[in-house]
């Protein structure tokens, strides 16, 4: 069992952006990380194994989704 994730070029750039600061290199990126939402996603409960999880963008936020596929 494995969850997948699909990543939109928008998260990847929204990441980059946020995640990188002159000064501080990319130590706001493990912010980043450390505040991930995901996680939080993943352990209420709203995906489990076997899910794919779509992740992109919507209002300057990254949101996940999870993806039904049909058999």
């Amino acid at each position: 069992m494995e969850t997948k994730l699909e990543v939109s070029d928008d998260v990847l750039m929204e990441l980059a952006r946020e995640g990188f600061n002159p000064v501080y290199g990319v130590r706001p990126l493990k912010r980043l990380n450390q505040q991930n939402p995901l996680v939080k996603e993943i352990l209420s409960g709203r995906f489990g194994p076997k899910d794919i999880i779509h992740v992109d963008v919507e209002d300057g936020r990254i949101v996940f989704k999870q993806v039904v596929e049909v058999v």
